[in-house]
């Protein structure tokens, strides 16, 4: 329980995002953004959903293209 005179631990997003980014699973900031969509909470809702776009189209970029077995 926070007291008064205390903050709230601040959660740095940009760390958040690139670990998960790095462990391979992109997919958990779509299913976080849904589940904050169904909690009623719609703008942290779009913020993690652009997160997961970015982690998309980074991990994307990241995965080696297949020259068709050259």
């Amino acid at each position: 329980m926070i007291e008064r005179g205390m903050k709230p631990p601040q959660l740095d997003f940009n760390k958040f995002a690139a670990d998960f980014s790095r462990a391979g699973k992109p997919d958990i900031f779509e299913e976080l953004a849904q589940k904050m969509k169904f909690a009623g909470k719609f703008e942290v809702s779009n913020v993690v959903a652009r997160w997961a776009e970015m982690v998309k189209k980074r991990v994307q970029r990241r995965d080696p293209i297949d020259n068709g077995g050259q």
